[in-house]
């Protein structure tokens, strides 16, 4: 046994000589790191996009059909508001323009006579513009009686509610995106030796039960001076963002199995 042990570490000895590392070192050989394969960092699920929704007109609201922690899709309607007043005066506007329309084909009808004036003519003109014009705005403030889903996400926070009266700019609702998730990393600065945008990784959930393929996409700006360490942002692929959400932690791994099925 003694002459087996013997043997069993002069080819120890014998192999880390060959890797330049003494028998002493000889843990040497698994901590020097080789490749991206042995690089894993911890990371954290952020959504690409947040937005605050705010009233764009004042008034008051009728509907919002979502609740915290409802999902919609892209181009869903999230808050209505009462816009009773800005259409009737639409009603009014467009009684307004045919009025002007009439008026102003009347005076084409005496220009073509040569029975009226060019100014007479030039007014009508510029009245039936103007009414236009006014209905343009109108519809510009009716279009903002209804905010619609910018993205496909998920209701964060229900700031009013139905039957209250909001004021311009006033936060209505806070939502984030769930069609794409990004993931953040911090690493050490020697690693933008190796590590490039578009290299896959492998991010897996704290309790290993979700496991998501994805690919850098960019890096930060600067490097800490302190810590000697940068941000990097990666993308997780959009088939698996159902088992993630804005806030899991986990680690991201790279090599030469990251990013594979």
């Amino acid at each position: 046994m003694i002459k087996e042990h013997h043997n069993h570490i002069t080819g120890m000895r014998k192999t880390a000589l060959r890797f330049g590392c003494s028998c002493a070192v000889l843990v040497c050989l698994a901590a020097q790191p080789t490749s991206a394969q042995d690089h894993q960092v911890k990371a954290l699920i952020e959504s690409p996009d947040r937005a605050t929704l705010s009233a764009e007109i004042p008034g008051r609201i009728i509907r919002i059909p979502v609740e915290e922690g409802d999902t919609f899709n892209e181009g869903d309607l999230l808050v209505e508001f009462d816009c009773a007043m800005t259409m009737a005066e639409k009603r009014v506007v467009l009684s307004q323009i045919n009025a002007a329309r009439i008026k102003l084909e009347y005076q084409q009808k005496l220009e073509n006579l040569q029975s009226s004036g060019e100014l007479e003519l030039k007014l009508a003109e510029a009245d039936f513009s103007e009414i236009r014009g006014k209905l343009g705005l109108i519809d510009v403030n009716l279009a903002k009686c209804r905010i619609r889903a910018p993205f496909t996400g998920r209701v964060l926070e229900k700031i009013m509610h139905p039957h209250e009266s909001a004021k311009l700019f006033d936060p209505l609702l806070r939502v984030a995106r769930t069609d794409a998730y990004d993931v953040k990393m911090i690493v050490p600065v020697e690693w933008r030796e190796w590590l490039k945008n578009d290299q896959p990784f492998t991010f897996s959930t704290q309790d290993y039960q979700h496991k998501s393929n994805g690919t850098v996409i960019r890096f930060g700006a600067d490097v800490d001076p302190a810590s000697q360490t940068f941000q990097v942002f990666g993308r997780l692929n959009t088939d698996t963002n159902g088992d993630f959400l804005p806030g899991m932690a986990g680690t991201v791994l790279f090599g030469q199995d990251a990013g594979a099925e």
